[in-house]
């Protein structure tokens, strides 16, 4: 039997021009047919680079390319942060803001023409630098120094972070301490969740051996020290996390609702962006008498639909989060949507249904409001590509998709928050 070689790879160098920037943010050009990735170049502009391809004819279909000189586009811009590009948190900072935003908007307006879909995609909202509220932190130790900030782009490599333009200077302050009291405690977490409440930062630190008796301590003089609202240790990200110290209740208020958040609870990024989707949601469901809410939460986009008069159940899976909406004195109940959808007769009840579901979207769900004849749904979505495909659902169900707006609450990231409204009843 003859042993397969494989084809050596061969340099090659190019002056290549590119054309459109990809879903991750990079310059995207092709070369003999073949797509090239070229990092942190912009369209329009002319590269010559130096890349790796198999040899034969069944080369990669990807190859990445490294830049080795370039004739700046117009859009291109000084990133404001002194990490950049080593640090995976930004991918566009070398982008002007309206052609960021034009990216955005076109994205989203192409995974709606790739499942036949034309509506108008709007800009809604822009946060602004400074308000990231929430931050995921690795940590690194190398020798006798303790790394904490960002991850490399497609790395696990930490980069030390001392600045960040797009995050809450009050949890950007935190990082020195942090960096100290994690060095000194015995306990190794792999990674940090702080999120900026108005009681005070929450962090939670996450994967390790888990904490001796010696560390809590340290953990709860480190919390008053630092005046932080509560600590906690979570050994994964998939399981619940375990207070150590409170010294205050963090609290989410919006008008006519208050709620006390579980421990490492999601929110969105910004509390700008946050204000902008509960207004929107509240003008398209005003008259709606009511309302269910899938996907809830926290009940973010509860209260918005409460804030209109309409009766609000809350759907939500996490137990934690349903008894704190309860709590609250919101109608909610526990339940998977992705095993356990509602169906036709208990959607029978509602005016309107929003959803807001993670990354994945909510494919199963949107099966059953398509066969459904609720009036009204709005759709909240990270992810363009399964909102496409839902959107497409419910549109060949009967409903019409009337508007998205976009919202970018991710500056210089490549995520995309939008919504969308669908109405049955204008539905040709």
């Amino acid at each position: 039997m003859r042993s397969r070689r494989r084809s050596r790879a061969a340099v090659v160098e190019r002056e290549v021009v590119i054309e459109t920037l990809g879903d991750q943010g990079d310059g995207l050009a092709r070369v003999d047919g073949r797509r090239l990735v070229v990092p942190g170049a912009l369209p329009g502009e002319r590269h010559r680079v130096r890349f790796e391809t198999s040899g034969g004819t069944t080369g990669a279909n990807r190859v990445v390319a490294k830049s080795l000189e370039q004739r700046a586009s117009p859009a291109r811009i000084e990133p404001l942060c002194p990490h950049v590009p080593a640090c995976g948190g930004c991918v566009t900072q070398h982008l002007a803001a309206d052609a960021e935003l034009a990216w955005k908007q076109e994205r989203v307006r192409l995974a709606l023409e790739r499942r036949g879909l034309t509506a108008p995609v709007h800009v809604g909202h822009q946060s602004p630098l400074q308000s990231r509220r929430r931050l995921r932190l690795g940590v690194q130790r190398r020798g006798a120094e303790l790394w904490l900030g960002y991850r490399g782009r497609q790395s696990h490599r930490v980069v030390d972070v001392a600045h960040c333009p797009i995050a809450r200077p009050e949890l950007i302050a935190l990082l020195p301490a942090l960096r100290r009291a994690l060095q000194a405690w015995a306990c190794r977490p792999e990674e940090l969740v702080l999120t900026a409440y108005a009681a005070g930062p929450e962090v939670v630190l996450r994967g390790g051996d888990g904490l001796t008796l010696a560390d809590r301590e340290a953990v709860s003089a480190f919390a008053k020290t630092a005046d932080l609202a509560r600590v906690a240790w979570q050994p994964t990200a998939d399981v619940p996390a375990e207070l150590v110290v409170e010294r205050r209740q963090p609290e989410l208020s919006w008008p006519g609702l208050s709620v006390v958040p579980p421990v490492g609870a999601f929110l969105q990024a910004t509390a700008e962006a946050e204000a902008y989707l509960q207004a929107t949601l509240a003008g398209w469901l005003e008259g709606s008498g009511r309302v269910l809410d899938l996907f809830a939460g926290i009940g973010t986009l509860t209260a918005a639909a409460m804030s209109t008069g309409a009766r609000t159940l809350a759907v939500e899976r996490d137990a934690l989060a349903v008894a704190a909406l309860r709590a609250a004195g919101v109608e909610a109940v526990a339940r998977d949507l992705d095993r356990r959808p509602f169906m036709l007769p208990d959607l029978a009840r509602f005016d309107a249904a929003v959803l807001d579901p993670p990354r994945a979207g909510a494919e199963v769900q949107s099966r059953m409001l398509a066969a459904a004849h609720v009036p009204l749904v709005v759709y909240v979505s990270c992810a363009p590509t399964s909102f496409a495909r839902d959107a497409q659902l419910l549109v060949d169900g009967g409903y019409r998709l009337c508007e998205v707006r976009m919202v970018d609450q991710f500056r210089f990231a490549a995520e995309v928050e939008l919504i969308g409204l669908f109405d049955r009843e204008k539905a040709p």
